[in-house]
């Protein structure tokens, strides 16, 4: 870590296990669906404008030692 910096995508469980431990960006999946929801029901004329996808929190940055 004190030379380079990795960083994973997606959480897989062995990263937490590697040496160092994997630093990883990891989907939010309930954040994902429920924008998905949000735009379907305002596409239908539901309910109002969904919030910017910069700001809806998609992805979590998990931090550990690889990083």
């Amino acid at each position: 870590p004190q030379e380079m910096a990795v960083v994973g995508m997606g959480n897989a469980e062995w990263g937490m296990f590697s040496d160092p431990p994997l630093t990883t960006v990891a989907p939010n999946p309930d954040k994902i669906g429920a924008a998905i929801c949000e735009r379907l029901l305002h596409g239908l004329g539901l309910g109002p404008p969904a919030a910017s996808p910069r700001k809806t929190g998609f992805l979590d940055l998990i931090v550990r030692n690889s990083s």
